[in-house]
């Protein structure tokens, strides 16, 4: 007989479901969730701008609270805020709750999918996140430069539309700069801005995803920056927009002006991508055929282009003008050639009106001079530049920057002069308080920097440094026969001084009028 086990007896079904374990809850990883996205970060994404650690006061976010002050202090380190004006507080899951009006699971979701925290913000002053060191850049190998052109065209349309538009005309009407008649004569915006804080802050980003770009997409275009937590945002905010376009009339990067006056960077340039950098293109508001007197001037930054170009369109006399900015004092080597290229003739140099603009004309000068080319300069009285000289003057305020005739000018108005005596003034600026300097040291000076300068230049080089400092062009190593003779007592630093309050006597006068000069260049 065989033994088999014996089977136990079952229990009632009802007893038996007694008998088993309980089911184990469902449990949130509350310290996981906390650890992945701290409150600075998360912070950021909601658009303020605040560091990485310690306590700082800021605007309540918060909906329904009209904060006009900041009100809110939030703890970086301990990862808690508190606001002082409508009693919000708590942690990251506790911020995107009360910013969001949504439960907390809700709220995790939105935390884990590192999209942007859709604040609301009441107050003009409320301090706004800006690109930060470590965030990505653009790799240049993910994004094809086709995907990157097409991104920076709807970036521009979507910056110059309507609202954004006048925002940025309005912006650059209260710098006292009209474009009105440069849009009309474009048939097209040369401005645009960023969203209202009021409104949402990201909107660039939600506009190109809607269009079907990637996240790396907009990254590598240089228009919106990964956070260090993986968050997407706006590269530029608070700021009036500025197209570059190429040769074809393509915008191949976009140029942000602060307009609240609290950033470090006056000018934000996008980084470098596959359409982009800043140190080969140029900013140029308009590109009209050119008579063969115009100007080319070159401007330190491009809302000082902007102006000139906007004014020389009111009155008429955009085919005699065209400014230029490489925002920034520093020319690359690219950017001296495209200059050159645009007029046969010498470019105007109109650096700002401080020491370091000064020296940028100086440097640019030389530059020219390398390469076989000459140029005037035009130094602003201390404090100018061209876009506050033109506010004030109006059309007058051309003359400061119109090359034909500028040499044949005596009156005192301010007008461009040849680069050899700016050039030679300021390289004995000690010795010209005193009388004019050694004349061999004059001598070697100029051949130094004729070196590349073909005869005829070479002899407006020589005139224009005799000129300068009182001597006979023969003195120099130049024949008199044929040259115009001028004695100027004054130097470029002493002739600044009047500008300031010395009426402009041909306010009214246009480069057709001027008189024409003995010596072309």
């Amino acid at each position: 007989m065989t033994n088999r086990p014996e089977t136990p007896p079952r229990l009632p079904q009802s007893l038996e479901r007694n008998q088993r374990p309980p089911h184990p809850p469902v449990r949130t990883d509350w310290d996981g969730i906390k650890q992945r996205h701290r409150l600075a970060d998360v912070v950021r994404r909601s658009g303020l701008d605040v560091g990485g650690s310690g306590r700082v006061m800021v605007c309540c976010p918060t909906p329904g609270h009209d904060d006009s002050t900041p009100s809110m202090q939030v703890d970086l380190d301990r990862d808690r805020y508190w606001c002082f004006g409508c009693d919000s507080h708590g942690d990251v899951i506790d911020w995107v709750r009360d910013i969001e009006g949504v439960d907390t699971p809700t709220a995790i979701a939105i935390l884990e999918s590192r999209r942007p925290i859709a604040a609301v913000f009441k107050s003009a002053t409320t301090r706004r996140a800006c690109p930060r060191a470590g965030h990505e850049t653009p790799r240049l190998d993910r994004t094809p430069q086709p995907r990157v052109a097409a991104a920076n065209a709807f970036a521009w349309r979507y910056y110059s539309y309507e609202t954004l538009h006048e925002r940025g005309v309005a912006y650059l009407t209260g710098r006292a700069l009209n474009v009105g008649a440069l849009e009309r004569e474009l048939s097209a915006a040369v401005v645009g801005h960023t969203p209202s804080s009021k409104s949402r802050i990201d909107g660039l980003v939600t506009f190109l995803t809607g269009k079907g770009f990637s996240q790396d997409e907009l990254v590598d275009s240089g228009l919106a920056t990964r956070c260090a937590d993986g968050c997407v945002i706006d590269f530029f905010r608070d700021r009036a927009i500025l197209p570059v376009k190429d040769a074809a009339g393509a915008v191949v990067g976009l140029l942000g002006r602060d307009v609240t006056d609290r950033s470090k960077v006056k000018y934000l340039n996008q980084p470098i991508t596959a359409t982009y950098h800043k140190s080969l293109v140029l900013y140029r508001p308009s590109t009209p055929p050119l008579d063969a007197q115009a100007s080319t001037v070159v401007c330190e930054g491009p809302l000082d282009a902007l102006a000139m170009a906007a004014q020389a369109a009111t009155s008429h006399l955009s085919r005699y003008f065209a400014p230029v900015a490489a925002c920034g004092r520093g020319l690359s080597d690219t950017q001296i050639h495209a200059i050159l290229t645009i007029h046969p003739r010498a470019p105007v140099l109109a650096a700002d009106g401080d020491q370091p603009g000064r020296e940028a004309n100086l440097d640019w000068a030389n530059r020219m001079l390398a390469k076989g080319r000459e140029s005037v300069i035009t130094t602003w009285p201390e404090g100018h530049d061209p876009g506050s000289w033109i506010a004030t003057r109006g059309p007058g305020g051309l003359l400061a920057v119109t090359r034909r005739g500028c040499l044949d000018d005596t009156t005192g108005v301010l007008r461009p002069r040849h680069c050899g005596a700016v050039l030679t003034e300021y390289a004995f600026a000690a010795a010209a308080r005193h009388g004019p300097p050694d004349r061999n040291q004059i001598i070697e000076a100029i051949s130094k920097a004729t070196a590349n300068l073909g005869p005829a230049a070479r002899h407006r080089y020589i005139t224009a440094v005799a000129s300068a400092f009182e001597l006979e062009p023969s003195l120099l190593g130049q024949d008199p026969a044929g040259t115009s003779r001028r004695y100027l007592a004054r130097t470029s630093l002493e002739r600044a001084g009047p500008f300031r309050t010395r009426p402009d006597p041909f306010a009214a006068a246009t480069p057709e009028t001027l008189p024409t000069e003995r010596i072309p260049i």
